[in-house]
């Protein structure tokens, strides 16, 4: 695998990328709601959008 100790190091860094991807996810959702609002797009509008 590499040199001795590394594992611990990837360990850190894959659950740091975990982290920062959750919460990415949790800013666009965010970010997303917030735009939806200021259009005023609702749950019904995209509905009723998706028939079409």
């Amino acid at each position: 695998m590499g040199k001795p100790g590394r594992k611990g190091a990837y360990d850190r860094e894959n659950a740091r990328n975990a982290e920062i991807d959750e919460e990415s996810n949790e800013m666009m959702d965010r970010l997303v709601k917030r735009m939806a609002e200021s259009e005023g797009i609702t749950e019904q509008l995209k509905s009723d959008e998706w028939l079409c």
